[in-house]
């Protein structure tokens, strides 16, 4: 559903096979140190095609206007609470990014930021409020949620968010994408870290909730972008963080990916049946 549907035509099914097989490929080689320190602009590429599947669902789903409006303030958002962070060492803990992904704006903060946080941010959003319309979620959640929606939203919204940082920050952080100064704790992301992202997450869920909360239903409609870049991201974080032995993130990653591959198998062995019934 995610990556592969079955129903498309041969071509796009390949696409999508040397897609996978591309990420993981980049993953080995990102993670092997083959790449030399003069090609590392390549990153800032990579994370900007990881994204576009996103910014396109965003695009095709909302007003162009809305559209606009989004990206702006969500970059202005990322940008402010990174160099509010790099400065101080609030919300996250000291650290520091490397050039590896592209030119720092005040020698401080890599412009491609937007690009990585955006996926992360919109896929949690929608996911999390697709889950809660879900009967079964439904017939389990207090009333007090049901009677105040975004309030579970953007707990579950935040969960989400700090699932998906624990597999891409310690995989980034062996990359030396980013350092951080007291390197003690998961992986050598510090405590502060996460605790940082439920406040950032919480606040960049107010942000998208003042945006596009009479927009959802269009959004909805573009979820099947937002689980491109997503899954894509995770496939290559994975990979990373499989080829560095980072145990737990990379469990942490293997389950969603083995999750979609299962699903997967299942559409089309039952596009496979239909096809020979047919015949």
């Amino acid at each position: 559903m995610i990556m592969i549907n079955w129903g498309l035509s041969f071509k796009k099914q390949i696409f999508y096979v040397l897609a996978i097989l591309l990420l993981i490929i980049s993953g080995i080689i990102a993670a092997s140190g083959y790449v030399p320190s003069s090609y590392y602009s390549f990153s800032a590429i990579f994370i900007i095609i990881l994204a576009l599947p996103s910014l396109y669902g965003l695009y095709v789903g909302i007003s162009r206007q809305r559209v606009y409006l989004l990206i702006i303030l969500l970059s202005i958002y990322s940008f402010t609470i990174e160099l509010v962070a790099i400065s101080t060492g609030f919300p996250y803990g000291q650290f520091s990014y490397s050039t590896y992904i592209g030119y720092k704006i005040f020698d401080l903060v890599p412009w491609t930021l937007p690009f990585a946080w955006i996926p992360l941010i919109i896929f949690s959003y929608v996911s999390a409020s697709l889950i809660l319309k879900l009967d079964r979620v439904k017939k389990i959640t207090p009333k007090f949620f049901l009677n105040q929606p975004n309030y579970l939203r953007i707990i579950l919204s935040v969960l989400i968010l700090v699932y998906l940082d624990l597999i891409i920050d310690p995989g980034a952080v062996a990359l030396m994408f980013w350092h951080y100064s007291y390197p003690i704790g998961f992986y050598g992301v510090p405590l502060s870290n996460f605790i940082g992202w439920i406040l950032s997450a919480t606040m960049g869920n107010l942000l998208l909730t003042a945006i596009i909360s009479k927009m959802e239903m269009k959004l909805y409609k573009s979820f099947y972008y937002f689980k491109l870049s997503i899954y894509a991201i995770l496939i290559f974080w994975t990979t990373v963080c499989v080829v560095k032995l980072l145990i737990i993130p990379a469990v942490l990653g293997i389950i969603p990916i083995s999750l979609l591959v299962n699903k997967q198998i299942s559409q089309g062995l039952t596009f496979l049946k239909n096809k020979l019934l047919k015949s």
